[in-house]
């Protein structure tokens, strides 16, 4: 990406899950997964201030979108 400069737009959506796991009375792990769809189009250039377009392209993006794993401490 540092010899190339991409200039275009991104449309995307998603869904996720999670579950919350009771540990004590003051800590509890959170888990959660999602997964979504990307649809970006996006020219190339060679260079961050050129304006000679190198190439075009379409890319499509279904799969996962987000893991995460939380440790949570309850303040009272």
């Amino acid at each position: 990406m540092k010899e190339h400069r991409f200039q275009g737009w991104l449309v995307g959506a998603g869904v996720s899950i999670g579950h919350q796991w009771m540990l004590s009375n003051r800590f509890s792990l959170e888990a959660s997964i999602g997964v979504g769809y990307a649809y970006m189009d996006y020219d190339t250039y060679p260079c961050d201030k050129c304006g000679t377009r190198i190439s075009e392209d379409t890319k499509h993006y279904f799969g996962p979108t987000k893991a995460s794993l939380s440790l949570i401490y309850i303040i009272k």
